[in-house]
């Protein structure tokens, strides 16, 4: 490789069809880490088309627990993200639109 394109987009091009994770969100609270995590490729032109799973890491124990955030037929998907909660829970959302009227799912 040319040391020119070092650090540049250009240099890790091609190796873009190993990277398939992206974190698009991701939250800390004292005891755990919050991902929203997209299975895709970063130059997708319409990423909510791919698969999203919500992934909880407990930074005592280090234990990681992955959720598959559903995907809807009927329904455009807008965005997806994360939450705080009141109580102080981090929980996942996903912005909907269904018959031009949009709306916001929360997961528990």
């Amino acid at each position: 490789m040319d040391s020119l394109s070092f650090y540049t987009y250009e240099y890790v091009n091609p190796y873009n069809q190993f990277f398939y994770r992206i974190i698009e969100d991701i939250k800390l609270t004292k005891n755990s880490v919050y991902c929203l995590v997209r299975y895709g490729s970063l130059s997708n032109v319409e990423p909510y088309k791919d698969e999203y799973t919500f992934v909880k890491i407990n930074r005592k124990n280090n234990k990681i627990k992955e959720y598959r955030l559903p995907k809807y037929a009927d329904m455009e998907i807008l965005s997806y993200g994360l939450k705080n909660e009141k109580n102080k829970k981090i929980v996942p959302f996903i912005f909907l639109k269904k018959e031009g009227n949009p709306f916001l799912r929360v997961f528990e």
